[in-house]
């Protein structure tokens, strides 16, 4: 019996994907700074909402939620209105971690301080009095509040994404690969706990730089594994095509 896919509705993704991701997976979204992760979260977040007529939650951690709602406005995307109309929470655990006030419509969901088991729980009940069915989480080293303490960290990312997927929640988790690492995540655990990988990267090239964008591992579909570029346009992330045929554009 096959699984039943969530499509991303980003222009390329869904095929390489084989259709989707599979409904209720975890997805590391990973890379390095500037690659374009927060990017790809929301557009799956928004297109869920217009496209698919699923509602979302973002947790925003480690970014000024004000400055990445504006940030999101070129792309068309309109983030506080659509919390406005019950179709996406903001979690922002930015202005907790700091200690200024937030300016979000649910304020039911936010934490008083930052503890990754509130949040936890914070998101488990979100989720489940508003039927949210996707989920993004930007991104991981900005919730994690003891990062000496590898198995710590593993069993927190576990529980979440356990609880997440057992709501029928897809999600992705965004993380970072440290500049020079050969690691695909900031801790080295993070990929261990998702259903699925995806890596963005940069590759110089003909002297410009290229956008890479590759499926590392996904459960429950049959997937393609090469690099592909892809662009941030207007309207959000566009494949192009596969790295090896990159050379007219």
């Amino acid at each position: 019996m096959s699984l039943e896919k969530v499509e991303t509705g980003i222009n390329g993704l869904d095929e390489i994907l084989g259709g989707g991701i599979p409904r209720g997976s975890t997805v590391l979204i990973t890379g390095y700074s500037g690659t374009g992760k927060t990017i790809l979260g929301i557009q799956f977040i928004v297109n869920g909402i217009k496209m698919f007529n699923e509602k979302g939650l973002i947790v925003v951690a480690g970014e000024d939620i004000e400055r990445l709602q504006k940030s999101m406005l070129q792309f068309g995307w309109n983030l506080k209105q659509l919390e406005k109309e019950g179709k996406l929470i903001l979690i922002d655990v930015t202005s907790v971690t700091i200690g200024v006030p937030t300016d979000v419509e649910f304020t039911e969901f936010q934490l008083k301080t930052m503890d990754i088991k509130q949040l936890v729980l914070t998101i488990y009940n979100a989720v489940k009095q508003n039927n949210i069915k996707r989920v993004v989480i930007d991104s991981i080293p900005n919730i994690i509040t003891n990062k000496d303490d590898i198995h710590k960290i593993r069993t927190s990312l576990l529980t979440l994404c356990i609880l997440l997927e057992r709501f029928g929640c897809t999600t992705l988790m965004v993380t970072d690969i440290p500049e020079g690492s050969e690691k695909l995540s900031t801790y080295g655990v993070e990929e261990f706990v998702a259903s699925g990988i995806i890596k963005l990267s940069f590759e110089k090239s003909g002297g410009k730089w290229i956008r890479k964008m590759q499926v590392r591992k996904m459960r429950g579909t049959k997937h393609k594994l090469d690099e592909y570029i892809f662009k941030i346009t207007e309207n959000g992330i566009k494949i192009l095509e596969k790295l090896l045929n990159h050379q007219r554009y």
